[in-house]
């Protein structure tokens, strides 16, 4: 995220996780504490609702365009 703590790659990963595998954030923190990366789920809820907020424009324009 632009001027954030995470880069594009970590939040990539979560957002896909979160929302095309299905995957619940409890898990995603069990899988990145595996790997050496120690998140709250509050952080990860976190990254999730500043991605929404980013992508929220091309959600609208997608929704124009249908």
């Amino acid at each position: 995220m632009p001027g954030g703590r995470f880069g594009f790659g970590l939040v990539a990963q979560v957002v896909t996780s979160k929302t095309f595998d299905h995957l619940p954030l409890y898990r995603q923190q069990d899988i990145l504490a595996r790997s050496g990366i120690e998140l709250s789920r509050s952080t990860l809820c976190e990254i999730m609702a500043s991605a929404a907020f980013l992508l929220e424009p091309l959600a609208l324009l997608l929704k124009q365009r249908l």
